[in-house]
């Protein structure tokens, strides 16, 4: 998993790079609500400007990390482990903001509502596989908001959607179009191979 976020982090920082910076989330608008559909069809009403938001996955906290480090309430545990001084995709303080966050444990593992209610994020971002949404939901009262990793190409969704709700559409978009050029280039590329070899991986989700 730590591969394969840094894998990620790396090409999302290439297409970064080409993208202008704007403020984060929180910089237009005023208040009142928004209703968004997550990826997993729930219509999920939020603040329309958020200024707290917290990550239940290292896939949307390290989206979070490149559109709205100075909004989010936390870092999720395995995120914290792939977390490097000094590696490109973030300044000296950019890893020193994420770094000194709290720490909070992923959906499928460690997770305290608890500990949730106390960071007072306006939405918590999980994954769609989280059988417990909707409880979660509930127990907190705050919105939960699920995203996807699988498959690669539901990647591109995943950045719009991270995107309009941190007020980051013009760059979110820049950054899934960048993906999509990429694993669609990928995609060409093999296939026009006479061969292809057989794979397996093997390692914890």
């Amino acid at each position: 998993m730590k591969k394969y976020l840094a894998a990620l982090l790396a090409v999302l920082t290439i297409a970064v790079a080409g993208c202008s910076s704007s403020s984060g989330a929180g910089s237009s608008g005023s208040g009142g609500t928004v209703t968004i559909a997550d990826m997993l069809g729930r219509k999920v009403t939020m603040p329309k400007t958020i200024h707290r938001i917290l990550a239940l996955h290292p896939i949307p906290t390290g989206l979070l990390a490149i559109m709205a480090p100075q909004d989010q309430v936390s870092i999720d545990q395995v995120f914290q482990k792939s977390l490097k001084n000094n590696e490109p995709q973030y300044t000296p303080e950019e890893y020193k903001l994420l770094s000194g966050l709290p720490v909070t444990g992923v959906y499928f593992m460690g997770l305290s509502t608890e500990q949730i209610l106390k960071l007072h994020p306006d939405v918590v971002i999980t994954m769609v596989g989280d059988t417990n949404i909707d409880k979660e939901q509930q127990q907190t009262g705050i919105p939960f908001f699920a995203v996807s990793k699988a498959p690669t190409s539901s990647y591109e969704t995943t950045i719009r959607l991270v995107g309009q709700i941190v007020n980051q559409q013009k760059r979110a978009n820049e950054m899934a179009d960048f993906w999509a050029k990429t694993v669609q280039s990928v995609q060409d590329t093999t296939a026009k191979a006479s061969q292809h070899p057989s794979v397996m991986y093997t390692g914890k989700n």
